[in-house]
């Protein structure tokens, strides 16, 4: 396939040739937990450990099993809701912050391994995708990944704008409003960062993926 341009009628990558290409993020950690919520691990681990309370048994080595698989599944349950607490916390801190980066949707991104030899046709369906977006208004944007998951991605608008809210200390760690969009910023910021926008665009900004392949989205 030929090196192609990120375009609105071309807009499904692989995670690997962007990277190629010089693009660059950090997985959606907040946002793909928080959306997420308890997953199907944390109920596993919550019939394993009622199991092992309610185990009545006889055998001496099912006895010896019962006490380790009761404290694993526990740790196991209070470490997975200590962690969901803390993305739902965090996530309601970041979407606090007064000053947010406005950022539009640039493409779909399936979140393939770096690997050398091309992906099978039959994992292309459970690859995780999300939408990536660029930072706007400045020569060097940053990207951001929506959230991600293996289900299908329906009506993608390319440059659709979003609000992006990053930790200072921790940049790792970030939340993608892509609800509210740019509704909750003061018209007059906003006004000047599409200018900024539209100036960057002029001089030949925007970000060019010469490595970037071409997903055909019939695949999927």
């Amino acid at each position: 396939m030929g090196k192609q341009e990120l375009t609105d009628s071309n807009n499904v990558y692989y995670r690997s040739y962007l990277k190629k290409a010089g693009i660059r993020f950090d997985y959606s950690i907040v946002d793909t937990t928080v959306k997420r919520g308890l997953g199907l691990s944390f109920y596993v681990a919550v019939l394993i450990f009622a199991a092992c309370s309610l185990w009545e048994h006889k055998s001496e080595l099912l006895a010896t099993l019962q006490w380790p698989l009761l404290i694993l599944s526990l740790l196991y349950i209070l470490c997975y809701i200590a962690r969901y607490a803390f993305f739902i916390s965090l996530r309601r801190k970041l979407r606090a912050t007064q000053d947010p980066i406005l950022a539009e949707a640039y493409a779909v991104v399936l979140l393939d391994s770096d690997r050398p030899w091309p992906l099978p046709a039959y994992l292309r369906p459970r690859l995780k995708r999300a939408v990536i977006y660029k930072e706007c208004g400045t020569l060097k944007p940053r990207f951001f990944l929506g959230v991600a998951s293996r289900r299908a991605i329906p009506g993608f608008v390319p440059h659709q704008l979003v609000q992006v809210f990053t930790d200072k200390r921790r940049p790792k760690f970030y939340s993608v409003d892509d609800e509210s969009a740019v509704k909750a910023l003061p018209a007059g910021k906003a006004l000047l960062r599409a200018i900024n926008l539209k100036q960057s665009l002029g001089s030949g900004a925007e970000m060019r993926s010469p490595g970037a392949k071409k997903v055909k989205t019939d695949d999927f």
